[in-house]
């Protein structure tokens, strides 16, 4: 299956970022390691235990797989969001974080050098309104519910 027949949303560009992002992130939500690739965080994923001596009691060797269980399964879900960047990146843009293997890393490298600014943001609602404008007034038969969604879309962009 290709990547459009799972409907991923992909960065091909600036425009692109926002509704990304939000996807990266619903996915790590999802899997519960978000806490893991916020860019704003500190907390990482890391195996810290010791691995018992083989004369070490049952019960503490058993403690100790079990740990190990419960952070491979953290590490598996957390490599589905590393491997969902690498997949829906544009060729382009993996060049920011080349030589970046954690999550984190990849978000900032990402956001710093293609998130866009907040003059590129307030130029795509200018671009809007505009657009929105033009078609309001151009004559256009349309139903009465969608003249009311127009209204609407237009109310909010004027505000």
């Amino acid at each position: 299956m290709s990547i459009k027949d799972h409907n991923l949303t992909l960065l091909n560009s600036r425009e692109d970022w926002t509704n990304w992002i939000n996807s990266i992130e619903d996915l790590a939500v999802r899997n519960d390691v978000w806490s893991y690739c916020d860019p704003e965080g500190i907390e990482n994923l890391v195996f810290t235990a010791t691995k018992p001596s083989d004369s070490a009691s049952k019960d503490t060797i058993q403690k100790y797989h079990s740990l190990q269980a419960i952070y491979d399964s953290e590490r598996k879900k957390y490599d589905k969001v590393s491997d969902r960047i690498d997949l829906t990146v544009c060729q382009e843009f993996k060049q920011h974080y080349l030589g970046i293997h954690d999550v984190r890393g990849k978000l900032i490298a990402l956001a710093d050098s293609i998130q866009p600014t907040a003059k590129d943001q307030k130029q795509n609602v200018r671009s809007e309104f505009e657009s929105l404008r033009r078609a309001l007034s151009t004559p256009v038969s349309i139903n009465g519910s969608a003249a009311g969604l127009l209204s609407l879309t237009t109310l909010n962009v004027t505000r």
